[in-house]
């Protein structure tokens, strides 16, 4: 919801640091002049390393079959050389595949985004473009280390609102209209659901008196 620029609303099925990076990445390609540097961009978030389903093949990959935890107990429990004794904890973390978690892709996106941008060149490109300045709020996900980097890179500043002062928040207001919008509006599924705050919140979002008040205040 800005000020002084394009509005943005991303959706995602999960909030959490990659998604927050990711929305910070597509911030700052609607508001950039360099054509290079969008193009850099675009190329990070549609990379097939972030999928959740490349994610999910290759950390399937990294459990053992059952052929091959076979062959590895076999060495533990007769090595070839030396009088090691076999480790019953290391037979047990053998056995055991590791859960592919929500929380693991998530993970795993998070450092691959990060690790895109910083071997990208779009650090250098970024520092003769319009910074970005952020106001929000205090949530974990917005405080994050790889969330900090990704905004040193893409030239964002946050500016954190104090603790507990959703009245200080514009974008607040805005949630009030979409909600009583959804309240009275039919939908069947998600997706229509998601389509009706999507819709809200464009057709809202330019709205000055969300904002007059809290810019002659404030700034």
């Amino acid at each position: 919801m800005p000020i002084n620029g394009d509005p943005l609303v991303e959706t995602y099925e999960r909030n959490n640091s990659f998604t927050t990076i990711r929305s910070l990445i597509m911030l700052r390609i609607m508001h950039m002049e360099s054509e290079e540097g969008k193009e850099i961009l675009n190329e990070i978030v549609n990379n097939p390393l972030l999928l959740r389903e490349y994610i999910e093949n290759e950390f399937k990959k990294e459990n053992k079959t059952n052929e091959e935890k076979l062959e590895a107990i076999q060495n533990e429990l007769n090595p070839s050389s030396g009088n090691k004794k076999p480790s019953v904890n290391k037979i047990m973390k053998i056995c055991k595949n590791k859960k592919i978690t929500s929380q693991r892709i998530s993970t795993k996106q998070r450092t691959t985004i990060r690790d895109l941008l910083i071997e990208s060149e779009i650090f250098e490109i970024l520092q003769y473009e319009k910074p970005i300045i952020i106001v929000l709020d205090n949530a974990k996900i917005h405080q994050a280390t790889d969330v900090e980097i990704a905004c040193e890179i893409l030239n964002i500043e946050f500016i954190f609102l104090p603790k507990y002062s959703p009245d200080l928040n514009p974008i607040e207001d805005l949630w009030k209209i979409i909600k009583r919008i959804v309240y009275t509006s039919h939908y069947t599924n998600e997706k229509e659901l998601i389509d009706i705050i999507v819709d809200e919140f464009y057709k809202n979002v330019g709205r000055e008196s969300l904002i007059e008040n809290w810019v002659e205040e404030f700034l």
